[in-house]
């Protein structure tokens, strides 16, 4: 199971978008996807989407069928919204100014 938690600079994993990020939790997702659907609605929102490549927020993201789920699709038009319209960015839900951190419970 993936604890995804935001953490300052230095820690494990710090990334320059957060493309690597969700093939992470999508390959956990993959391995077994009718037990950890559930969880991956839990933690997709702490992927900073709006900071996935535009190209690959689109074709891939977007495309993955998890995300089409009623608890997953405003997260991939906040991020789209976000990246389009920076109008919007004082409207998104939460602020991403830390860096990404995905470590395994297993994991110290």
């Amino acid at each position: 199971m993936f604890q995804s938690e935001r953490h300052s600079a230095g820690d494990e994993l710090q990334v320059t978008c957060e493309d690597p990020v969700f093939d992470a939790v999508s390959q956990w997702l993959s391995e077994d996807p009718d037990a950890r659907g559930p969880e991956f609605e839990r933690i997709v929102p702490h992927i900073r989407l709006p900071y996935c490549t535009s190209a690959y927020l689109c074709h891939v993201v977007q495309q993955t069928p998890s995300m089409r789920a009623e608890a997953c699709s405003h997260l991939v038009d906040e991020a789209r919204d976000f990246q389009l319209q920076p109008e919007h960015q004082t409207q998104v839900r939460v602020v991403w100014d830390t860096p990404s951190v995905v470590k395994s419970e297993h994991q110290s």
